[in-house]
């Protein structure tokens, strides 16, 4: 399964991946690297990414359902480790499947940083299935227009799209509300 293995190095989140071919995977790379910097490095294998100095994060695929399916069948027993599968909500023709810690989730991490910093409010955006979490876990809930129906119907708010900007307009229109 050729994907993109997600680190910590610094602060900073550095994607490795191996041999990247499909049109929707080399679109996806070559958005995030023009629009946002992300950094995206080569190896060969994937197992040859900095161990010394990267933290893993999580590997994720996005390829159709009858080619991910029975990865996922194999890989959601494996003890530790947490396998999350959900349709795209951009290209419903593809899957994603996220690997990850066990341990290691948007509502995790999100209850521990209300703990840790005492807030008061979490206010959470989501736009896909593996936002369901998070949302539980959050005070105001916002779904962008273009997300699944399921985390639509969770949302205490629809706002406009992640293609229009919908959570940065939002932010600028209501951030002090919720400060």
């Amino acid at each position: 399964m050729s994907g993109f293995l997600y680190t910590l190095e610094e602060n900073r989140i550095v994607v490795y991946y191996e041999n990247i071919t499909a049109p929707h995977a080399i679109a996806f790379m070559q958005e995030r690297i023009k629009q946002f910097g992300k950094i995206y490095t080569q190896v060969d294998p994937i197992t040859d990414y900095d161990s010394c100095n990267s933290l893993p994060v999580y590997y994720t695929v996005n390829d159709s359902l009858d080619l991910l399916s029975p990865f996922y069948d194999k890989v959601r027993v494996i003890k530790g480790l947490r396998a999350e599968f959900y349709r795209d909500v951009y290209d419903r023709d593809k899957w994603f499947l996220e690997l990850l810690s066990e341990r290691a989730s948007k509502a995790h991490a999100t209850e521990y940083i209300k703990e840790k910093y005492g807030f008061d409010r979490i206010v959470a955006f989501g736009d896909n299935i593996n936002d369901l979490p998070l949302f539980k876990v959050s005070d105001h809930k916002l779904a962008v227009e273009n997300a699944h129906d399921d985390v639509k119907s969770k949302a205490d708010e629809i706002i406009n799209s992640n293609t229009k900007d919908g959570v940065a307009r939002w932010l600028k229109e209501n951030y002090y509300q919720f400060v």
